[in-house]
């Protein structure tokens, strides 16, 4: 079991929203009970952001 969106958005330090829109757009992904891996969601995240942006 993972974290909810609104513990995720916290630990990376953006809006909630910005997590439903990761999600949305394919970003990161969210395990089978609707929870998110931090870990695995961090390398989505990262590998997928342009850091000049």
């Amino acid at each position: 079991m993972g974290l909810s969106r609104r513990a995720y958005a916290a630990l990376r330090g953006v809006h909630e929203s910005a997590v439903r829109k990761a999600i949305a757009t394919g970003r990161i992904t969210t395990e089978a009970d609707g929870t998110i891996d931090a870990a695995k969601a961090d390398a989505m995240w990262d590998s997928s952001t342009d850091p000049s942006q």
